[in-house]
């Protein structure tokens, strides 16, 4: 009897320990660029975070913004540098450019991640203001 718990034992901490392997194996890898029509239908965004599976994809509102760059506070909080060009993509129901973004305006922003962490929009699009949901009532 034993050696059945002393075997099923050693093959939990086998397991978990595969489990836990893969976990971190996964978390190294770098994700895949996630493509614009899989950005805005919302696909691999992290809810929390606001940040898309891909690398340099972003949504959240514009805090701030100039020519070279917006801040945009993502979902958790955070806020990410986005540097314009003029080669930066900008749409929204209509075509639009830089100009029409505006503080406290919705963003998605599809780009390259940089070395400082900011990232160099190439589109950037204008969602609809979208009100956070109202508490419900407790009982």
């Amino acid at each position: 009897m034993k050696k059945i718990i002393i075997w099923i034992v050693v093959l939990i901490v086998v397991a978990g320990g595969s489990f836990y392997g893969g976990m971190k194996y996964q978390a190294s890898k770098k994700p895949s660029a996630v493509s614009f029509g899989q950005f805005r239908n919302g696909a691999g965004v992290n809810a929390r975070t606001g940040q898309a599976a891909g690398a340099g994809a972003i949504m959240g509102q514009v805090l701030s913004i100039d020519n070279q760059s917006m801040t945009v506070q993502m979902r958790d909080g955070s806020s990410k540098v986005v540097i314009l060009s003029s080669s930066t993509g900008v749409s929204k129901q209509a075509s639009g450019a830089i100009g029409d973004v505006k503080i406290g305006n919705e963003v998605s922003v599809i780009g390259t991640t940089n070395t400082d962490g900011s990232v160099t929009a190439q589109t950037i699009q204008i969602r609809p203001n979208i009100p956070s949901p109202s508490p419900s009532p407790t009982k």
